[in-house]
């Protein structure tokens, strides 16, 4: 075993126990652990700096700044009421036939539309604030509403303007259409499997019934204090027009989201609570959840960067592949998209981009192509990316549904494992996972 090998195995090992052991803030994990393997690696501490700095640079760009403006502008337009306007008119047509498999429906529908952003993370900022007052008034479970939401969006990674296909096509060697018409046909395998959650979660809420003890009783949509007195109903129709400008920007226009983003929260500031003593505390309520969202983010970042830029990633890729026999490596790649659900609750997600060179080359003396080997992995590790307290989607999702991170991440594992499992099989069996 190399250096590079065994310092990074240390690493994952002690990640892992300190996620378990719940002790130490996990963000100081992320960031000092990948340091000090760094240094005893031999790396200048410039060079460590550099490698963090960098990817904090890029992940900022890719989500951090959207997330920034998204929460400030659907913290200010959930306090509108809008929503609640749109859920009871909703509500109307199913008088009191409104049920747990309805809303499931529903949360699905919304989610796979508002998916054509191809950011899991702007969609959960449009589909939560909508929905969050449904799931309040006939006491849904978020965490399930959460998990479905997640399959949903999962269906949904094959568009060929989202980062994940863009990102798997440079590795494939193709063009992202090309590869999302690979993936399209698994994208149909989840069909099954959403049915087949609808069946246990149905179970499920019946037998263990929603308790308001898995809320985050921080949760800023259930201040107490601000619960009247910043509604708008005779602005519903503008800042209704607004939110569809929003969502045709983002998924119509493919306008940079941040801008989009800052755009809406600017109308809504200077038209809604145009004093700063209406406004400013809205935005204090947001400035924690974003503290909190932007401190995971960028230690997620360097974690990454350092683990990525120092080898430790690629030396541990190796490293996994070369436990196997020969005779199973055929069925490497789905042997790991298998248990990624499990890998991804403990590492970030990132770090599987390292995995695919090796497993193409791997794939190619088997037959397989660069594409039969990605296409799988852009669509199921959604599942896994969705379960994870590293994701910065999830810690986005949870926090718009008020839910409990772990206690989220804990009911939503096991599930989403036996439902990756499951499409893969399902895949296996029609002939368009390889």
């Amino acid at each position: 075993m190399s250096n590079t090998l065994m310092i990074a195995t240390v690493i994952i090992l002690l990640i892992i126990s300190f996620v378990l052991y719940k002790k130490i803030p996990i963000q100081f994990i992320l960031i000092f652990l990948p340091i000090l393997g760094a240094l005893a690696l031999g790396l200048d501490i410039n060079k460590i700096n550099n490698l963090a700095l960098n990817f904090m640079v890029q992940t900022m760009r890719s989500i951090g700044f959207m997330m920034l403006f998204g929460l400030m502008y659907f913290t200010m337009l959930s306090k509108t009421g809008m929503f609640e306007q749109i859920i009871e008119w909703i509500m109307r047509p199913f008088n009191k036939k409104l049920n747990n498999w309805i809303i499931m429906i529903l949360t699905t529908v919304i989610s796979m539309i508002a998916m054509l952003t191809a950011t899991p993370t702007a969609t959960y900022l449009i589909v939560f604030p909508i929905m969050v007052a449904l799931y309040d008034k006939v006491k849904f479970d978020k965490r399930v509403a959460m998990i479905i939401a997640q399959t949903g969006i999962s269906t949904m990674l094959f568009l060929p303007w989202g980062q994940g296909v863009a990102t798997s096509a440079i590795f494939a060697g193709v063009s992202p259409l090309k590869l999302s018409s690979s993936i399209l046909p698994i994208s149909f395998c989840f069909i099954p499997v959403i049915i087949l959650q609808y069946i246990f979660f149905a179970w499920f809420m019946k037998k263990y019934p929603y308790s308001e003890k898995s809320v985050n009783q921080n949760n800023h949509s259930k201040d107490k204090v601000n619960v009247d007195i910043y509604k708008r109903p005779k602005l519903f129709w503008f800042n209704l027009v607004i939110f569809i400008c929003v969502i045709l920007c983002l998924a119509v226009l493919k306008l940079p989201s941040y801008l989009v983003f800052a755009a809406g929260a600017f109308l809504t500031t200077i038209i809604d609570y145009p004093k700063s003593t209406e406004y400013k505390p809205l935005w204090s309520q947001s400035a924690i959840t974003i503290f909190n969202i932007t401190f995971m983010i960028v230690s997620i970042a360097i974690f990454v960067g350092i683990f990525n830029g120092s080898g430790m990633t690629q030396s541990l890729a190796k490293g996994i592949v070369a436990i196997f026999p020969h005779f199973v490596l055929r069925y490497i790649h789905l042997i790991i998209l298998g248990l990624s659900v499990i890998i991804i609750r403990f590492l970030p997600y990132q770090l599987f981009n390292s995995f695919y060179p090796i497993l193409i080359q791997i794939g190619k003396e088997f037959g397989l192509s660069g594409i039969e080997i990605v296409a799988p992995f852009s669509v199921t590790l959604g599942l896994a990316t969705g379960s994870s307290p590293l994701t910065p989607a999830t810690i986005v999702g949870t926090t718009l549904l008020g839910v409990n991170l772990d206690d989220y991440c804990n009911l939503a594992v096991p599930i989403q494992f036996v439902s990756n499992i499951l499409v893969i099989l399902i895949g296996l069996i029609f002939g368009v996972i390889h």
